[in-house]
């Protein structure tokens, strides 16, 4: 019998931009003033190449005014050990002249923050069955 095989695949800017859009919760991440990371679970839209969401004034709000913001997303299957992971490196803003379409899926918070996309890479974890046996099990 064959073992399972797992193979890391690098996925494409296309396809990481095209993941990102399918999961409704992400993690924006800043360094905090202690030099520590800082993340936090948001509820997101994707906006062609811009990730957007809304906060109040806090950490978050007041790093991502000075420094790059990473923003992740992933998605797996523990059951069967396979799944996906994107990462968004970007410089953050404040914006206000979204169409209240988009800004209403976004969720509370007094502040709408873009992300523009300046690097995105991404990985998925893929199974590859092995030969079944003469009984038929994997």
């Amino acid at each position: 019998m064959t073992p399972e095989v797992f193979e890391l695949e690098t996925l494409s800017r296309d396809e990481c931009l095209r993941l990102i859009a399918t999961v409704p919760i992400g993690r924006v991440a800043v360094i905090g003033p202690n030099g520590a990371p800082h993340v936090v679970p948001v509820n997101y839209v994707i906006d062609d190449t811009r990730v957007l969401f809304r906060t109040d004034e806090g950490l978050k709000l007041s790093a991502l005014r000075v420094q790059i913001v990473t923003f992740q997303v992933d998605c797996f299957d523990p059951t069967h050990r396979v799944g996906w992971s994107v990462m968004v490196h970007g410089r953050g803003r404040e914006v206000d002249d979204l169409p209240q379409t988009i800004v209403g899926w976004m969720g509370a918070g007094q502040h709408v923050v873009c992300i523009d996309v300046d690097e995105i890479v991404g990985r998925q974890i893929k199974f590859q069955p092995g030969e079944t046996d003469s009984r038929g099990y994997l």
